[in-house]
């Protein structure tokens, strides 16, 4: 009930903080960039982007609701914020906590612009939805293939991402055999003529 695979590891959640401080925003970031490949683009140069800090006057996921209620920083942080919302319960350790400063957490949140929109009460039922969204196995799928074959996705490897993403689907999610997948593509198994040299 309180922790959910990888997402809520201590490293990941100690890695997605600020020193002395969880970030919501890093979180949120973490969950569309490598698991939904749908990345939120960088704040503009003028804006504050400072942590708010954080009292017994409100949570941090108030004082970062206010922060970001406005434009320009609401047109990103609607959809960036709330898959972070999830993982309130861990602190900036990644150490499960009832209260964030004495005041209680609200780790819900809702979900939009994915193949999985909907609203959620907390980092378990966010795990759900990413479980079931083909939008995260492609992500996946395109993560591995970065890092196994060191080089992005090109026009010539549509085979071997069909290929990887049937494999991917059909295992449901077995990472495992994934990999093992990489090493039977085209992609893997031949090398086009003007690769590592003049096109």
């Amino acid at each position: 009930s309180r922790h959910s695979g990888l997402l809520t590891h201590g490293s990941v959640m100690a890695t997605l903080a600020h020193p002395g401080l969880p970030s919501a925003v890093l979180r949120g970031q973490f969950v569309l960039d490598k698991l939904l490949c749908s990345p939120v683009p960088p704040p503009p140069d003028d804006v504050d982007t400072t942590p708010p800090t954080t009292d017994a006057t409100g949570t941090a996921r108030d004082k970062l609701e206010a922060k970001t209620a406005n434009e320009p920083c609401n047109n990103c942080h609607s959809k960036l914020n709330p898959p972070g919302f999830a993982f309130e319960h861990f602190d900036e350790t990644g150490r499960w906590r009832d209260q964030d400063h004495g005041l209680p957490i609200d780790a819900s949140g809702t979900l939009i612009d994915t193949d999985v929109d909907g609203a959620f009460a907390d980092h378990v039922e966010l795990a759900k939805k990413l479980q079931s969204s083909a939008e995260v196995r492609s992500c996946v799928v395109l993560g591995w293939f970065r890092y196994a074959y060191g080089r992005d996705l090109t026009k010539n490897d549509a085979c071997s991402e069909a290929q990887l993403e049937t494999v991917f689907e059909k295992s449901d999610g077995n990472v495992r055999e994934l990999l093992i997948a990489l090493t039977q593509t085209p992609a893997f198994l031949y090398r086009s003529a003007h690769e590592g040299g003049a096109p």
